[in-house]
């Protein structure tokens, strides 16, 4: 089946952000994807489309969750950006305090 993702979907980088298991690129390009007792092949079509290797109940029961379709990425990454992002400001230690995060000032974490 092919379905239309409106949002940011960029299988590339979910696979390699070291949060997502048992995903395998083929030679096709497409993921091969293990979850639970499902297999799913998802190839990125270009323009917002992807090509699933799945009936629709199947999209509708596992994969649409599995993926969290029902959240809005770029919206909650246009929040994100808009503010300062803690784990990019150094925290206010004093300077009696020895530790790793008063000998890394100004480094993300």
């Amino acid at each position: 089946m092919e379905i239309q993702i409106k949002d940011d979907l960029d299988l590339d980088r979910i696979a390699d952000s070291g949060q997502c298991f048992r995903w395998v690129k083929e030679e096709s390009g497409a993921y091969r994807i293990l979850h639970r007792d499902h297999i799913l092949r998802i190839r990125d079509l270009g323009d917002g489309e992807f090509w699933l290797s799945c009936t629709e109940e199947e999209y509708r029961d596992v994969w649409y969750d599995y993926f969290d379709f029902g959240t809005r990425y770029r919206s909650v990454r246009r929040r994100i950006l808009k503010r300062t992002t803690p784990f990019c400001t150094p925290p206010a230690i004093p300077e009696r305090e020895s530790g790793f995060l008063s000998r890394m000032p100004g480094r993300c974490w």
